[in-house]
């Protein structure tokens, strides 16, 4: 479960870090050169283009309760 109401307080540029951080770690699993997992590739590139889309938003309004719930669903799964 998780609960975007217990990171509104968290500034923008610690927000920034996560989503970085979310970014960093998915693309490190998805370029490890290990061929044949295409179901694992689709969902690091679903997990990329949600915090791709979402993580500005959540910086730019730290009371975006939808963006802060996507990038944190984002960063349960890597």
């Amino acid at each position: 479960m998780v609960d975007p109401e217990l990171t509104v307080s968290v500034p923008k540029n610690q927000t920034a870090y996560g989503v970085c951080d979310l970014l960093t770690h998915v693309t490190e699993a998805y370029f490890n050169g290990v061929d044949g997992t295409p179901i694992q590739d689709r969902f690091a590139e679903s997990v990329i283009l949600t915090a791709i889309e979402w993580g500005p938003k959540a910086i730019a309004d730290g009371n975006d309760l939808e963006a802060r719930t996507q990038v944190q669903w984002a960063s349960s799964g890597n």
